[in-house]
């Protein structure tokens, strides 16, 4: 199978684009033979979507799978084959050649040397000077990590000598001694351990220093006094509520007993009473007249409810025994307050005491504070005998006592518990220097062993790795080798690539390659035989080497003949993005002159070009019209994910965009008529204007403004030129100017919301205005073949300029 069984690329799903359907050689329902496909549309309406897609059959059929990596979605239309996967293993698909930005960022690196001049490579030396690069680190960083294994293994030998100092001495074989182990002893523990490697020196003696430390603590406690204050059992409150709560039924009084016990409680009336008194007894004391007994008024009533109602003395008594009980709770609790104060002093000692001591104390103040108030609640029943308490008032008091007397039980046991605890400790004080002495003594034994083997581990480990390295680094010095072996080998033909260049650029040293002295297979790149800075290398120069460098890549080691037996399919997409006018043509030239070539020479090849710009479609499809096959060509329209391709017919084509059919337009639409174009209305004004000035006078658009002597030739209307002048420099501003734009725009240009329609087609006036002062038979050669005659064009315009 060959390339002409393909017709179209189906359901291309991609980078928004949702089932499109490409046809590649397919004119409408009748079937070209054609083997030249010409696309035009504009940047953004998908052409590198559809390259990307086509690009990834090639990688398909490499046995990439980078329609599931890109995700990508697209079906193959052939002779009776449909589906990508009927061409994964076809050998055709691999003479897919894509000229796109994925191909120049792959194959074309441009760098500086150290002057900042320019210097390329081409092709696969891009890959290997990178691959040499990552070897040179890789290289780098194995032989940094083998000279830190090198410092640490010559540290590990190092430690033992560095344990041998004064501080060790000092900081352990002393301690050691002062344990009272005999001189030979310590000697023999402190020879066993440096002749060891310690590992974490710090961290071992640390943890040593923390046991001797604690050996003196036990040596410093069998010299302590024992904690001889025990605190004292905690009394429980056993109060009965009910006595308290108990109703007392008020007595049933006559009205004569009710006035009188009424009279004493007033204070007109007690007085009275007692001065009557006083006058009878010839006494200046509050005395009873009657008894002769000094008196005071809550007493006397309180009698008065003692006599008038018996069971108030009775209760009165039974409260007085409740208050008797809640002081001698209260003494007690405050002789355990006391026996808390005292043991702070033993805080030092044991400071586990400061947190029982501090809680108990809080306890019992708490304690004292409800009893304080259920003692207050009690007084106040004493005086009002018939008032009954609100029980929950009592209920609540007694459940905080009990609750606090809990809490204060706990702090207590837990104190006495510390106390036993540590005069235990002083008991047995001796008994534990002696086991911790031992304890000590294995600690640095063991060290000494554990360092040993920790010493033999770590080495072996180091010595794995430095192995481990040395492998990896020669492998790499390898892998090294024969990347540079390939690119000294490498050779792109560069006595081709020059020649090529000439062509395009119509001189020997307009652009040309010479190799490197130092690597020689980069390439300097000289601009009239000099080196050119890599700032100073124009998009249009750096556009010809990429494309000169695809056309030279698609022969193997450059056998043209060998290479053209094989179905090739060509893809250009925008292969000229970027060209000053004068080497535009011979660009276009030389892309024909190459596909020309590979499809006389190879009669099963196919070629598809992409471009945005209409002038290089336009001229490519006048040098394909002369294949016996034809062209086909067609506009691909993107509107959101929705993708158009739209054949076009050339023949109907041609005249929309000459410059008389512009100046038709700017004439219809300064009359308010306005055409289906109308929104690129602007796009054509600047045309029209780029194409006069350029033509007449060698000015281009950006520069009209500055032209005073071509405005000088037009004698008066001042205020039209003025008005002209302001409408040049919006135009401009708007949107770039394009000769690199000379195609029939879309809906691209001039759409920008700060033009109204009204200004629009005032531009259009002020434009025609202009053309007509400068040179009126200039218009009306262009113009006088309309439905209108000249004179009436002539008066129209003679409006425009009289209205400005």
């Amino acid at each position: 199978m060959d390339f002409s069984e393909i017709k179209a690329i189906k359901n291309i799903t991609w980078r928004g684009c949702v089932n499109f359907d490409f046809n590649l050689f397919e004119q409408g329902n009748q079937q070209e033979k054609s083997r030249r496909i010409l696309c035009y549309g504009h940047n953004g309406s998908g052409k590198s979507s559809v390259g990307e897609a086509i690009s990834h059959l090639k990688l398909a059929s490499e046995g990439i799978d980078s329609v599931t990596a890109d995700n990508i979605k697209l079906d193959i239309i052939g002779e009776g084959i449909v589906g990508i996967h009927e061409y994964s293993n076809n050998k055709n698909m691999k003479n897919i050649r894509v000229f796109n930005e994925r191909f120049i960022k792959k194959n074309i690196d441009i760098s500086e040397d150290e002057d900042l001049n320019a210097i390329i490579m081409f092709g696969k030396d891009v890959e290997n000077e990178t691959r040499r690069e990552d070897i040179e680190k890789n290289i780098e960083s194995i032989n940094i990590k083998k000279e830190e294994l090198d410092i640490k293994k010559k540290e590990n030998e190092d430690r033992v000598k560095e344990i041998i100092d004064k501080s060790f001495e000092k900081e352990f074989i002393k301690p050691i001694r002062e344990l009272g182990r005999n001189r030979n002893h310590t000697t023999a523990i402190r020879d066993y351990i440096l002749t060891s490697r310690i590992d974490n020196h710090e961290l071992a003696k640390e943890n040593i220093q923390q046991d001797i430390s604690y050996l003196n603590s036990l040596k410093q406690l069998r010299t302590s006094n024992k904690i001889p204050i025990q605190i004292s059992k905690l009394p429980v409150l056993l109060f009965y509520d009910e006595i308290v709560l108990k109703k007392i039924e008020k007595p049933q009084l006559s009205a004569k007993e009710e006035a009188i016990i009424n009279l004493i409680k007033s204070e007109s009336g007690y007085t009275n009473w007692v001065e009557t008194g006083k006058n009878l007894i010839k006494k200046t004391v509050d005395d009873c007249p009657l008894c002769l007994q000094p008196i005071n008024k809550d007493i006397l009533l309180s009698k008065i409810d003692e006599i008038i109602n018996p069971s108030v003395k009775n209760f009165k008594k039974e409260l007085d025994d409740e208050l008797t009980k809640i002081n001698n709770y209260d003494e007690s609790l405050k002789k355990i307050e006391d026996q808390s104060n005292d043991i702070k002093q033993y805080f030092q000692v044991r400071d586990d005491l400061i947190p029982c001591v501090t809680s108990l104390i809080e306890n019992i103040n708490s304690i004292l504070i409800n009893t304080n108030e259920l003692r207050s609640t009690i007084m106040e029943r004493y005086e009002n005998v018939y008032n009954e308490l609100e029980p929950k008032s009592i209920s609540v008091l007694l459940d905080n006592i009990h609750k606090f007397e809990k809490e204060s039980l706990k702090n207590i046991e837990e104190i006495e518990n510390i106390r036993l605890s540590y005069n235990e400790s002083i008991d047995h004080s001796e008994n534990k220097i002696k086991e911790f002495k031992n304890v000590i003594e294995t600690k640095v034994f063991n060290l000494g062993a554990n360092a040993i083997e920790s010493y033999q581990k770590d080495l072996k480990n180091i010595n794995a790795k430095y192995k481990e390295n040395d492998n990896l680094l020669r492998k790499l010095k390898t892998e090294l080798q024969s990347v540079e072996q390939e690119l000294k080998n490498s050779t792109h033909g560069m006595n081709l690539i020059n020649k090529d260049l000439s062509f395009i650029f119509l001189t020997e040293n307009r652009l040309q390659l010479q190799p490197d002295s130092k690597d020689g297979y980069k390439y300097n790149v000289l601009v009239k035989g000099e080196p050119v800075k890599s700032s100073n290398l124009s998009t249009g120069e750096r556009n010809a080497l990429a494309l000169v460098y695809y056309f030279k890549s698609l022969y193997s080691n450059h056998i043209v003949e060998e290479t053209l037996k094989n179905s090739m399919f060509l893809v250009l997409d925008d292969p000229i993005s970027s060209m000053d006018e004068n080497n535009l043509m011979g660009l276009i030239s030389y892309i024909n002159s190459e596909i020309n070539n590979i499809l006389i020479s190879s009669p099963k090849s196919r070629v598809l070009i992409m471009t945005h710009r209409w002038y290089v479609f336009d001229s490519l499809h006048k040098l394909f019209d002369g294949d016996s096959n034809g062209v086909v060509s067609f506009e691909l329209i993107k509107n959101g994910q929705t993708m158009q391709q739209n054949f076009i017919n050339l023949n109907n084509f041609k005249h929309k965009n000459g410059y008389k059919n512009l100046l038709s337009k700017l004439y219809s639409y300064g009359k308010k008529i306005i055409p289906p174009e109308s929104v690129s209305i602007g796009n054509t004004a600047r045309r029209v204007l780029e194409a006069y000035f350029t033509f007449n006078y060698r000015v281009g658009i950006n520069s009209i403004n500055n032209q005073r002597e071509i405005f000088d030739r037009i004698k008066g209307n001042n205020q039209f030129k003025e008005k002209f002048m302001k409408t040049a420099i919006r135009l401009i501003l708007n949107s770039e100017s394009h000769l690199e734009d000379e195609m029939y725009q879309i809906g691209q240009e001039f759409t920008d919301n700060t033009f109204t329609d009204l200004e629009k087609q005032m531009t259009c006036q002020h434009i025609l205005g202009l053309l007509y002062l400068l040179d009126d038979f200039h218009l009306k050669k262009y113009l006088q073949n309309n439905d209108e005659n000249w004179e009436t064009i002539e008066n129209t315009i003679k409006s425009w300029i009289n209205i400005a």
